[in-house]
């Protein structure tokens, strides 16, 4: 009963966010205050049930108690709010935080992968440098086994002589 109590404040104020006025039926109804041109149009009907079972995606609290914003799946916004502007500004809010929560997690994707790159760039150097300090070591020892080899052959010589 909590549950359903739960549902119907909800689908009431989404109902006073889309056309201000609740009426309660087999279905849920919300009629517009002009009159009717086309009841399948100016109704908005749902399956209470479907409301219910859908997961909410995304939770958003204005704070201050002005009200939230609740992202069901399907794209579908369930608003919190006593009138359809205070709706409409919490709407915008919302899509702005979200903007702005999407464009930090946007750069902070940005800078790990810059420093992943500035961490590759200093891992392929340090192995350069090892493969140069390697390079050089083995120039060295070449060069002092060839100089051993030609004092060993000069030494030759001078005991022949």
């Amino acid at each position: 009963q909590a549950s359903g109590s739960k549902l119907l404040n909800q689908f009431h104020l989404v109902c006073l966010w889309a056309c201000g006025l609740l009426t309660v039926g087999a279905m849920f109804s919300c009629r517009n205050t002009c009159s009717m041109s086309n009841p399948t149009t100016d109704t908005v009907r749902f399956d209470p049930k479907a409301f219910e079972e859908s997961k909410v995606v995304e939770h958003w609290e204005a704070g201050e108690g002005r009200g939230w914003v609740d992202l069901h799946e399907g794209d579908r916004l369930v608003v919190g709010a006593s009138n359809k502007e205070q709706a409409d500004s919490l709407v915008q809010e919302w899509q702005e935080e979200k903007q702005r929560r999407e464009q930090e997690a946007a750069a902070k994707a940005e800078k790990e992968a810059e420093e992943a790159r500035c961490k590759e760039q200093a891992e392929v150097a340090a192995r350069a440098e090892q493969a140069r300090l390697a390079r050089e070591k083995e120039e060295r020892e070449a060069r002092e086994r060839h100089e051993r080899a030609a004092e060993a052959q000069r030494q030759q010589e001078l005991r022949r002589r």
